[in-house]
């Protein structure tokens, strides 16, 4: 694990971590830090016959000190897939858990030993759904990405949103796409900032297979409800926009792995936007000049007029 820090305006290398355990590998699945506090998956045992663990290093002014390490309570192999630290609370994600139902993990250090004191599950858990395959937590308010929930259709996704009551985690409401179709993967990735959420499906195939969609949720009266779809004037065939999400207050940051023959790209965008745009799918059904054309509108909003783009390149035609 590389730590870099932030000198004079220059990121510069500050630490390496390397885990002296023959026993461990891959070190650096997913990392997550806090304040003095980094937590790092990796697996432990053997290629093949392995478990994943969580190693914890703490900061002490001036050094990473390994203190701890977690090991799965249930000999998982997806223990750790995401890790959050929020007021001194270490959560852990395992998706794979109980025939890929899913689960989330609470650790507080007590006495020098990072204890289990909670499970997070939904109020009704269901098998193959990955509960767990993405974790944020903002405020008050945790969100859980069920990427393979079957509500709709099979994998077509699920996010659960949660509320911490002072006391414990409680379920306020789950969050399914308003386009929800088989495979979307609708909850791949999430990220919530004060009143709005982004959430990722990568597999959506709005503008060809695995072009992707990326979904803005805002809370009104404390309901979350879809805001708009966002969709890139140049989305293509397995882009897998939306893998990844990141937001802050004026900017939601989207992944496209797989643009331009697995070059990728990322794309910027503001939450706040209200502005309507939509894509559309030509089916040309007559040959002779002028040509007929059926347009299908997937619009974001509710559009009362329309103007063409045909190419893609920014300009009204």
């Amino acid at each position: 694990v590389y730590i870099y820090k932030k000198e004079d305006g220059f990121w510069l290398s500050d630490t390496i971590l390397v885990s002296e355990d023959e026993n461990i590998y891959e070190f650096g699945g997913s990392v997550f830090f806090k304040d003095d506090l980094l937590a790092i998956k990796a697996k432990y045992g053997s290629i093949g016959d392995f478990e994943t663990v969580v190693i914890l290093y703490r900061h002490d002014g001036l050094n990473w000190n390994e203190e701890s390490i977690i090991p799965s309570p249930n000999f998982s192999q997806t223990f750790g897939f995401e890790l959050m630290i929020q007021n001194g609370i270490l959560f852990i994600s395992d998706p794979a858990n109980d025939n890929y139902s899913g689960i989330v993990y609470q650790y507080l250090h007590i006495d020098g030993i990072w204890t289990l004191i909670d499970s997070i599950l939904p109020v009704i858990p269901l098998e193959d759904t990955s509960f767990g395959y993405s974790l944020h937590i903002f405020n008050d308010t945790m969100i859980v990405g069920a990427h393979g929930n079957v509500f709709i259709s099979d994998y077509s996704g699920q996010v659960y949103v949660f509320i911490h009551d002072g006391d414990s985690w409680i379920e306020t409401q789950t969050l399914l796409a308003s386009d929800a179709s088989e495979s979307d993967r609708f909850g791949e990735s999430i990220h919530g900032y004060e009143n709005t959420i982004v959430i990722g499906a990568h597999n959506n195939d709005i503008a060809g297979g695995g072009s992707g969609s990326a979904y803005i949720f805002k809370k009104s009266d404390g309901v979350w409800t879809e805001y708009k779809i966002i969709i890139p004037s140049n989305s293509g065939n397995i882009d897998l926009f939306g893998d990844t999400v990141s937001m802050n207050s004026n900017f939601v940051f989207i992944g496209a792995p797989d643009k331009n023959g697995l070059q990728g790209a990322a794309y910027v965008y503001d939450p706040h936007d209200n502005s309507i745009h939509s894509n559309f799918a030509g089916d040309i059904r007559n040959g002779n000049a002028p040509v007929t054309v059926q347009f299908t509108s997937v619009p974001q909003g509710n559009p009362i007029s329309y103007e063409w783009d045909f190419n893609s390149d920014g300009y009204i035609d």
